[in-house]
């Protein structure tokens, strides 16, 4: 089990930690967390976290995290 999380990791992207106690980062921790809820994004979550799965998705993961502010426009503040 993982005691900790490098801070400087967690600066830099999303991290998750799975049941087993993996670190998971980037696209592989977004597809764990949308797969462990239901229906088509839940389904579709859990095939696309395998690693090898998701690591084709990081680029595009990468750049969207990079410019989120720029996509927060179109989405309604909860508040």
């Amino acid at each position: 089990m993982t005691d900790a999380v490098d801070p400087v990791l967690a600066a830099r992207t999303i991290v998750a930690l799975d049941d087993r106690g993996r670190v998971l980062t980037g696209a592989q921790a977004i597809f764990t967390i949308a797969g462990q809820t239901g229906g088509m994004i839940g389904l579709g979550g859990r095939m696309l976290s395998p690693r090898p799965i998701s690591l084709l998705f990081e680029p595009g993961y990468g750049l969207f995290a990079r410019h989120r502010g720029r996509f927060a426009r179109f989405f309604e503040d909860p508040e």
